[in-house]
């Protein structure tokens, strides 16, 4: 399903929960609410409770429409899986020194960690993903010498003030993240209404490109090695 960028599989996963677990690991995962990040003004989306939805709604949901998210909620979904299924605290400065080097500032965390998923399934989880770009949606986010994983995405760009989509207009995505044996980097990158000569504007065709510059640039500037012995060789 991951790997083929299935939405009928998701559908069909989503459908064997009820409402209110499905819901449930979604609101856990950080969608609805605000993620605590040292930033002013953040938005937490929309997400209505389970009680709330139409005969379609968990459907819809499953694979992105009737819900909306914002990049810092993605990520931190995304670095839970990574975390081994504990949610972690965003945040935009580590800590502030003075001249001696005495630490003057830590960020208030407003969220408690907590776990979200068993770290089994998380590694799952990180499994299908980097599959995803060895095999699937997201081969053009490969990077020579690293394990990857990420996912693709294209969705229909909402009607501002009204119902419904545009009709041929999209917000393309890729969110991954490296080296895949030990991540230590992740990564979103958002594109709002791409256009491209050959028409192909899909997440695998412009976001995850741009993915791949963007972390391999970003792995050499803090010299990460691959950790993998079979790619290298």
């Amino acid at each position: 399903i991951l790997i083929n960028s299935a939405n009928v599989g998701a559908v069909i996963l989503a459908q064997q929960m009820s409402n209110e677990v499905y819901y449930n690991y979604l609101y856990k995962f950080g969608f609805g609410q605000s993620t605590g990040i040292d930033l002013p003004g953040e938005e937490i989306g929309v997400f209505n409770h389970y009680t709330q939805w139409s005969g379609s709604s968990k459907a819809t949901i499953s694979f992105g429409q009737g819900i909306s998210v914002t990049p810092i909620q993605l990520l931190r979904a995304l670095c839970t899986i990574l975390n081994d299924g504990v949610a972690p605290n965003p945040y935009i400065v580590k800590r502030i020194c003075g001249k001696n080097g005495d630490i003057d500032y830590f960020p208030k965390l407003k969220i408690a960690e907590k776990r979200v998923i068993s770290s089994e399934t998380a590694e799952a989880i990180k499994s299908m993903l980097i599959r995803v770009v060895e095999e699937g949606t997201g081969k053009n986010a490969k990077i020579e010498g690293y394990k990857v994983g990420g996912k693709t995405g294209t969705a229909q760009k909402p009607i501002e003030g009204g119902r419904g989509y545009h009709s041929g207009i999209s917000i393309t995505s890729f969110m991954g993240f490296a080296p895949g044996d030990d991540p230590a980097l992740a990564c979103i990158v958002i594109i709002d209404e791409p256009s491209a000569a050959n028409g192909h504007v899909w997440g695998s065709t412009v976001a995850a490109p741009i993915f791949k510059d963007v972390m391999s640039f970003t792995l050499e500037y803090l010299r990460i090695p691959p950790l993998t012995t079979d790619i290298e060789q």
